[in-house]
């Protein structure tokens, strides 16, 4: 008989479930399972025959009902709902995991089989925050390990074990006791809000020094309504430096409560979290990031931590920069003075600063005008949808930079990128869901 592939095949919806799916995995490979989830086994964004392979050559099939999964899923085309089918039809056993009780329900137009096959399982109900690994334990033993065999089990974790073993005996003898308690005393000091941290088996000193500075540094950003996008003065013109083929028309939105850095990631925590050697002083933004090597720099923070970093949302970022539920009404990001507020084109003699300037926005966020401008997790879209696409790939960079006019570092201004951009003005800082 021929042995499964994987063990276990995630699925989820990558608007809301990404995060969810990701700690998933590494929670089940920890206990030695072998978990298929495309977030690192695939790149090319479309839905392949390795997927349909991976779900095949699965033992189980686990489906991470977050907010909104199953939202396209009466369109015979969307990806969820053919995962979901194909696992159907090859019998697989099939396990449905509400994360935070996020679930909102089956919408009208579902095939009848995939509602029934939901409706009619039991949900495992898992807790991302400090009961994670009980209710993750309680899915293993209950769910996941009567359907796994001893023997494949066994197969999947003795190599690990041994060469586990080997490892600790090595690094036992070697590295010195004291070292090895002052980073677990380390690893005991650091917290997030107050809550613990579960972290990575092998973080190493300057990891954990490099987490946490960007603790210490979330700001907490109560969410709220607000208007997007320029609006016009009383004449109902527009002020010189708004580019309106992208800043209009304003329109109302809002965000939810969420969580950003006050300043932008640095060179040191870079290489510190990544353990590459990029030049340059360790206090100041990193720059020349492409959108794929921040995105890989999140997931290697959130492997490390098993919380959720992100990149804020354009939305967010405008939130922030006027001053998210005490608007500030400023033409910049704190001010409408540009040199209180950032390092531009007339004051930084060609280079970004380590220094701050001296005014933050009312939630004291420092440099979302000036220094390095910042990738955000949108994909851009004009506001005006007669205004053409030049590129359907490009994501939206905000807040200008040291070589900026102006115009560039209002709160409304923004900018398309290709996800390939990697150029010396370009950084980022981070965020997180609350």
């Amino acid at each position: 008989m021929s042995k499964s592939k994987y063990d276990i095949f995630i699925s989820y919806r990558r608007e809301g479930g990404a995060q969810y799916a990701r700690t998933l995995q590494l929670m089940l490979e920890k206990k030695g399972y072998r978990v298929f989830l495309d977030y690192d086994e695939l790149k090319d964004e479309k839905f392949s025959p390795k997927i349909e392979s991976a779900i095949k050559n699965s033992t189980i099939y686990i489906l991470v009902l977050s907010k909104g999964v199953l939202e396209k899923c009466d369109q015979e085309g969307n990806w969820v709902r053919r995962e979901i089918e194909i696992a159907l039809d090859a019998g697989k056993h099939f396990i449905p995991v509400n994360p935070d009780g996020t679930f909102d329900g089956i919408p009208d137009g579902v095939p009848t089989r995939i509602r029934q096959a939901i409706e009619e399982t039991q949900h495992s109900e898992v807790n991302f925050g400090q009961t994670l690994k009980p209710t993750i334990d309680m899915l293993v033993k209950n769910r996941i390990r009567p359907h796994i065999h001893k023997w494949k089990y066994l197969y999947c974790v003795l190599p690990g074990i041994i060469i586990a073993g080997m490892c600790a005996a090595i690094f036992l003898y070697v590295k010195p006791n004291n070292e090895r308690q002052e980073l677990e005393i380390l690893k005991s000091e650091i917290s997030f809000m107050g809550n613990p941290v579960s972290w990575a088996d092998d973080v190493t000193k300057a990891q954990l020094f490099a987490v946490k500075e960007i603790f210490e540094s979330m700001q907490e950003i109560p969410g709220g309504e607000f208007t997007q996008g320029a609006e016009p003065l009383e004449d109902g013109s527009y002020h010189e430096y708004v580019e309106q083929e992208y800043e209009i028309p304003a329109f109302r939105t809002s965000v939810e409560s969420f969580y950003i850095n006050k300043f932008e990631v640095t060179i040191g925590q870079w290489n510190a979290i990544t353990g590459e050697n990029r030049n340059g002083n360790p206090t100041m933004p990193v720059s020349s990031v492409t959108y794929q090597q921040v995105a890989d720099f999140i997931n290697t923070l959130n492997d490390l931590t098993l919380k959720e970093f992100r990149l804020p949302s354009e939305t967010e970022w405008e939130y922030v920069a006027k001053g998210a539920n005490e608007p500030e009404g400023f033409m910049f990001a704190g001010s409408d003075n540009l040199n209180d507020v950032a390092w531009y084109a007339t004051n930084s003699k060609g280079d970004a600063k380590t220094e701050l300037p001296s005014t933050p926005t009312v939630n004291d966020i420092f440099n979302m005008s000036g220094n390095v401008s910042e990738w955000c997790s949108t994909v851009f879209m004009p506001y005006n949808s007669e205004i053409p696409i030049n590129n359907e790939e490009a994501f939206v960079i905000r807040g200008g930079n040291f070589d900026s006019q102006p115009y560039e570092l209002t709160v409304t201004h923004r900018e398309p990128a290709s996800p390939e951009t990697s150029i010396p003005t370009l950084g980022f800082r981070l965020a997180m869901t609350k």
